[in-house]
Order: structure tokens, then C-alpha cells, then sequence
């Protein structure tokens, strides 16, 4: 990131798997950025986003999606719907999430095999993957993204520059 000084806020959730919790950040400035999701409001034990970040939803103006996990796309819906915000996310998203659900399931199922996972490890295996991906085409619709982003893009927000580096893992 370049020009403008901030303040950062760590906004933090509890989660159900490890590592226990996952965070958002938001960025202050002339737009006020959110880089990523977190968890769904619904799903949030204790203080609201606005009481943890100081920050009211509507006052988000960009939001950057770093990957489409559930934990990192879960209150995409609540701020679009409770503002207008520019929301980028990676290509790469957009092409999973364009894939035909029932081409997904089955290089879902076959990997799943592969795993040499006994068949009742692989039954949860699918069921949760099933899951994940019912919950990602929930909280990530393709119509919400205005700027699908690839790899060393640079995207100009207001008079900040924030430069798109893919990071293998999570």
C-alpha cells in the first residue's frame, strides 16, 4: 500500500475450527476499506461488527477478498446490503464459483477417493465439502464483485494503491 497514512483495526471473530478465531481488517481513510469477511453476522457470539471495529457496515467503502473461504466471505451480503461498496475479489473465485455445481461435486468425489480414506471418512469428507461449497455460492455472489482481480494488479482506491500478490496456502 502507498501514500495516505491509516490506522488499521483487527476485527476479530471465534470460529468453530482451528485456529479458533479469524480476522478482518479495516483500513480508515478518505474510503474506508474492509479486507475480507469473516465469519457471517449470524453466526457471531458477542459484540456486533460495529462495536468490535467501531466501524457501522455502511460506512465500509471497498471491500477486498483475499480468497473465497467461508471464513473470509461471511459478511460480504450484510455490508453490500447495508451500503454501496466497490467490492473486489480474485478471478480465481469467479471461475470456481461459475463451475457447475455438479462438476465441482465430482472432482470433489474423486479427490475424495483418491485420499485412500476409509468410505465413512469419505461420506463426511463430501458432506462437508458439500457444505463449504453451499456456503461460498451463499455468501459470495458473483453479481456483488464489481472488480474481479488478478495476480500483481494494481487497483487504485481514492488515493491509496493496493497491489495484489497471490500467497499460496491460507
Amino acid at each position: 500500500m502507498t501514500q495516505e497514512s491509516a490506522t488499521v483495526t483487527r476485527v476479530e471473530f471465534d470460529m468453530e475450527w482451528p485456529p479458533g478465531h479469524v480476522a478482518m481488517y479495516v483500513l480508515d481513510g478518505a474510503e474506508t476499506i474492509l479486507f475480507d469477511g469473516g465469519v457471517p453476522p449470524e453466526r457471531v457470539d458477542g459484540a456486533s461488527f460495529a462495536e468490535r471495529s467501531g466501524y457501522a457496515l455502511d460506512e465500509i467503502d471497498h471491500v477486498f477478498l483475499t480468497h473465497p473461504h467461508p471464513d473470509h466471505i461471511g459478511h460480504l451480503r450484510a455490508v453490500v446490503a447495508a451500503g454501496d461498496p466497490v467490492v473486489h475479489a480474485p478471478l480465481t473465485a469467479s471461475d470456481r464459483l461459475r463451475r457447475p455445481p455438479e462438476v465441482v461435486a465430482e472432482r470433489t468425489r474423486q479427490t475424495i477417493a483418491a485420499s485412500g480414506a476409509d468410505a465413512e471418512t469419505q461420506a463426511t469428507m463430501r458432506e462437508e465439502e458439500r457444505s463449504i461449497r453451499d456456503r461460498i455460492r451463499r455468501d459470495l455472489p458473483l453479481d456483488a464483485v464489481d472488480d474481479w482481480v488478478v495476480d500483481d494488479q494494481r487497483v487504485t482506491v481514492g488515493n491509496r494503491t493496493v497491489d495484489a500478490v497471490w500467497t499460496p496456502g491460507h
